[in-house]
This record gives C-alpha cells, sequence and structure tokens, in this order.
C-alpha cells in the first residue's frame, strides 16, 4: 500500500479490514509484553508503557487516512472519518466504510 500513512488516494475493502485489524493485535501483543516485563520492575513497565502511547497515536492517525480513503472509494465525504472521535457515530462510519461497495470507477475495473 503505496502512502499508508496519506489521506488521498483510496483503498478496497480488504485493504480496509487488513489495516483495521493490525493495531487490535498489536495492542494485545505489546499488553502481554508489558505484563511479562512486570517483575522486573516499575521502570521498564513505564518505559513500555510510554512506548505504546507513542505507537497509539502513529495507529490513530493510520486509523483515520484508512477511514477517509475507504470513504472516498465507497463514493461518500472522507470528512466523515471525523465522526470516528463521537462515541457510537464511531462505530456506524466503521461498518459503513468497511461494508460498502467501492463506488470510483477506476480504470478498467468495473464498477461493484
Amino acid at each position: 500500500m503505496k502512502f499508508t500513512f496519506g489521506f488521498q488516494g483510496t483503498i478496497s475493502r480488504s485493504q480496509f479490514w487488513l489495516g483495521m485489524l493490525a493495531p487490535p493485535v498489536a495492542v494485545i501483543a505489546l499488553s502481554l509484553l508489558i505484563n511479562q516485563f512486570a517483575p522486573f520492575g516499575d521502570a521498564m513497565v513505564v518505559l513500555l508503557w510510554f512506548v505504546f502511547l507513542v505507537l497509539f497515536s502513529g495507529w490513530a492517525w493510520l486509523i483515520l487516512a484508512f477511514h477517509a480513503k475507504r470513504l472516498r472509494d465507497a463514493g461518500l465525504n472522507p470528512w466523515l472519518c471525523l465522526l470516528l472521535f463521537v462515541p457510537l457515530a464511531n462505530l456506524v462510519v466503521s461498518l459503513i466504510a468497511g461494508f460498502k461497495p467501492t463506488a470510483v470507477e477506476r480504470t478498467g475495473a468495473p464498477t461493484r
């Protein structure tokens, strides 16, 4: 995926879901790692939580970018991705982005 962190362009539903599954898997793995280092002292746990927060800010940007691209691909306004900050509306926007078929006709590819 070229320019993964950018807001330009479009992505398919499969790319969208792959991108949405990666952050939760990484969060679970990092949480398990943090729990394994708990016996080594509080400083190690604090350091790992700091790494977790830094990574989370990057994931938040990635999630916004993926939603904007997918909404554009579905023929919707990419600014709808700002609704991800509104409780319950974020779920609706994610489901629409994830399941609405492609509306943009690409060269050589039929509209789904």
